[in-house]
């Protein structure tokens, strides 16, 4: 089934201290690792700030700007046209097949399932890596969605977890997270 990735970029990277997803890693940036590891069948959204990519991108922004993660995925469902889309992390440079798999499962659980949400070996889920169906996703989502929590808006749909695990959920929240 026809599939969109929205890769959110688009975060102050305060801990960071600058734009982490520009960061390189064995000279890459850490969203082109990330783009990499994506089906090049699958529309991808970028939000966040555009900029030089490794593969094409539609680049949006969520309003309003660093509105947080749901106005990021409010704003790349607002461009999805396909049925089913998977959120990923932009800092997430170790996903690997995790977002086929997501997306997968999805559309193996037929209409069981909205979503299905990737869960860590200690049990935590990881909202930033899951595949969810668009238009339920978009009727879900407040009207408002800044600084909302996307554990919230899950909380609107019928998900499943999917365990996954510690690498591809990694994500790079500190220069010492490169390591």
């Amino acid at each position: 089934m026809p599939t969109t990735a929205i890769v959110l970029t688009g975060g102050r990277s305060t801990r960071f201290g600058s734009d982490k997803t520009r960061a390189l890693i064995d000279g890459v940036p850490l969203l082109d690792h990330v783009l990499g590891s994506l089906p090049h069948a699958w529309p991808i959204i970028a939000v966040g700030p555009a900029r030089p990519t490794s593969r094409e991108v539609t680049w949006v922004r969520e309003e309003p700007v660093f509105g947080g993660p749901l106005a990021g995925l409010a704003a790349g469902l607002k461009r999805t046209e396909t049925a089913n889309f998977v959120l990923v992390g932009g800092d997430m440079p170790h996903v690997g097949n995790v977002p086929q798999t997501l997306a997968g499962r999805l559309t193996s659980e037929v209409s069981n399932v909205d979503a299905v949400v990737a869960r860590t070996p200690d049990g935590r889920l990881q909202p930033l890596l899951l595949a969810a169906r668009a238009e339920l996703s978009r009727a879900a989502t407040p009207r408002d969605p800044t600084d909302a929590s996307v554990m919230r808006w899950l909380r609107a749909l019928r998900w499943v977890p999917h365990d996954i695990g510690q690498g591809p959920a990694h994500d790079i929240d500190a220069p010492v997270d490169l390591a």
